[in-house]
């Protein structure tokens, strides 16, 4: 099912069975959530209420399961950003109540317990007021789990960088499995696969950088949690059967380049956008444009 010199339709692929999917899915897989205010927001709900945090849940399990159900055995995921560090007033005080509740509560260990899942909170030198959090859930992992929740936290830009240099000279780490080993505590496959939302960036201070291998990027433009089923499957189709362009006899590969050229020569540039309101949206250079 992965002969990328053979592929199924998409159509197929789409409506096949969860194992056919799982067959060719990343083991490890970045998921850089966003925009989950403006979500609610479309959804009619405040960010500054209780039900923000309800909702917000809710939909992370849900997504989350998505991802596991198809394939997934680890899903990275940032918890909390720099610049949620930096903000003031009711959303900063409400930050490590919402956290506390929301990863650890009684609500999310019926969750972990109920779809088998392990859940972790990674960075914990760098926020230690995590690491009471982190022991529940340690305590509560099931004993038949299939999947590794990892979450980080990163106060600051550099927080990740210092916590990767500090473990490869604890463990004199010289490759990138055995600084993985050494920051969790395990062998855990490079991502193969990074989904980002909004703007085309990888940043330091979401998942430890160590993380990346031979990572396909995708950026959606739905925000928060809305990621359906069908919009996974579509980037595991791509990533597995259409980005797999590497040939050892080229001899032909440029037979029909000419028939390429008007593909070849345009001037689109994927990442350039645009100012929606307050936020940034993807746009399109067209052909004539200098």
């Amino acid at each position: 099912m992965n002969d990328a010199s053979n592929p199924p339709a998409l159509a197929d692929f789409l409506a096949a069975p969860d194992e056919v999917v799982a067959a060719v899915m990343p083991p490890t897989v970045i998921f850089s959530v966003g925009g989950t205010r403006r979500s609610a927001a479309l959804s009619g709900v405040s960010s500054q209420s209780d039900d923000y945090a309800q909702l917000s849940r809710e939909w992370m399990v849900a997504c989350f399961d998505r991802f596991f159900r198809l394939g997934v055995r680890h899903l990275f995921n940032c918890l909390v950003l720099p610049p949620q560090f930096d903000e003031v007033g009711w959303s900063r005080e409400q930050l490590f109540k919402w956290i506390d509740w929301g990863v650890t509560g009684p609500e999310a260990l019926a969750d972990y317990a109920r779809l088998g899942w392990r859940v972790r909170i990674g960075g914990l030198d760098a926020v230690p007021e995590l690491r009471e959090l982190n022991e529940r859930l340690v305590a509560a992992t099931p004993p038949n789990w299939r999947h590794t929740l990892w979450l980080y936290a990163t106060p600051t830009r550099g927080s990740l960088w210092e916590l990767m240099l500090a473990a490869a000279h604890a463990t004199r780490a010289r490759t990138q499995a055995e600084l993985i080993r050494a920051l969790l505590g395990e062998d855990v496959p490079a991502a193969g696969m990074w989904i980002g939302f909004g703007k085309p960036t990888i940043t330091q201070d979401i998942i430890p950088l160590a993380m990346v291998g031979e990572t396909h990027c995708y950026w959606t433009q739905r925000p928060g949690y809305d990621i359906g089923e069908g919009m996974i499957r579509r980037m595991v189709y791509d990533s597995v059967y259409r980005r797999q362009t590497w040939q050892k006899d080229k001899s032909t590969r440029y037979a029909d380049i000419e028939q390429m050229r008007s593909i070849l020569e345009s001037r689109q540039i994927l990442g350039v956008g645009k100012r929606v309101g307050g936020f940034w949206y993807p746009d399109y250079i067209q052909d004539d444009e200098q």
